[in-house]
């Protein structure tokens, strides 16, 4: 309450407290449930990952937590895997909007079958955000066929 009280802010009602509460702790999709605080942690390559995710049943409950994979220093940004490497570049980039770097996802022969980065040009600075994004994933995952 001070921190809101030196803003001259009020602070949030019982309501809208425990409505971010229910948010933060519950979300569900089709049935499966994920904590939006483990969503928030990044991902990188297998060899930059400093977490994890552990479920168990700690203090009588079960919950989902976070284990350091190695010291982690203050400021550090938490990394947690995605499971790149078990996934397609094109189904991790339909999935989570962006991909890895070559060599960190799944190879699948055909999977740029429809995509192939030198049937169009680089859309630029000034290009809608969405086609220069696939773009980029056309430049780094997609290769040109061989021609028949």
């Amino acid at each position: 309450y001070a921190k809101y009280a030196q803003r001259g802010d009020d602070p949030p009602s019982f309501e809208e407290a425990f409505l971010n509460l229910v948010r933060v702790h519950s979300r569900r999709f089709g049935g499966a449930e994920m904590v939006p605080l483990v969503d928030k942690a990044n991902t990188a390559p297998k060899a930059e990952l400093n977490a994890a995710p552990v479920s168990g049943f700690f203090g009588g409950d079960l919950k989902y937590c976070m284990r350091a994979l190695r010291d982690i220093a203050v400021g550090e940004e938490i990394l947690n895997d995605y499971e790149s490497q078990g996934a397609p570049a094109l189904m991790f980039f339909s999935t989570f909007g962006f991909t890895l770097g070559r060599g960190e996802h799944l190879h699948v022969d055909d999977m740029c079958q429809f995509l192939q980065a030198h049937e169009f040009e680089d859309p630029g600075p000034d290009a809608d955000a969405l086609m220069a994004n696939v773009w980029r994933f056309a430049s780094e995952h997609c290769q040109r066929l061989a021609e028949a």
